[in-house]
């Protein structure tokens, strides 16, 4: 059975940016990842990942925060999951996090935008370099 990709790009209002590139091989990823983003409920800025590796293997996945330029490290085995928070408030409720997966140079994930608390905001930082 041959192969095919995915990449899908979805946009919205305020810098509300998602994208999902992989590829699908023979009726398996090579990286198969679920991630699900949360924002904090406390009126907080935050954000929240939640991953779970569902492939039959070990994922070392880096998760690249633009805002910061830090990776976060995680291995997940087979059937593992994990989850990891990044504080807003400095960069005013701003993100911007890039998921790879080692191994699979066609996998990549994109989560962009801005927590909306209906407070006061800032334009995007990294828009006029001050991150």
């Amino acid at each position: 059975m041959g192969g095919s990709r995915y990449d899908l790009s979805v946009y919205g209002p305020n810098g509300f940016y998602r994208a999902f590139k992989g590829s699908w091989n023979g009726g398996q990823h090579a990286a198969q990842l679920e991630v699900r983003a949360t924002y904090d409920d406390d009126g907080n800025s935050g954000i929240a990942l939640a991953i779970a590796n569902h492939a039959p293997r070990v994922a070392n996945v880096s998760i690249f925060n633009r805002y910061t330029s830090r990776s976060t490290k995680l291995t997940l085995r087979a059937g593992e999951s994990d989850a990891r928070r990044w504080p807003l408030s400095r960069v005013g409720g701003w993100y911007d996090l890039a998921i790879t997966v080692e191994g699979d140079a066609e996998f990549g994930y994109h989560l962009a935008g801005h927590v909306e608390n209906g407070a006061d905001s800032i334009t995007d930082p990294l828009m006029g370099g001050l991150v």
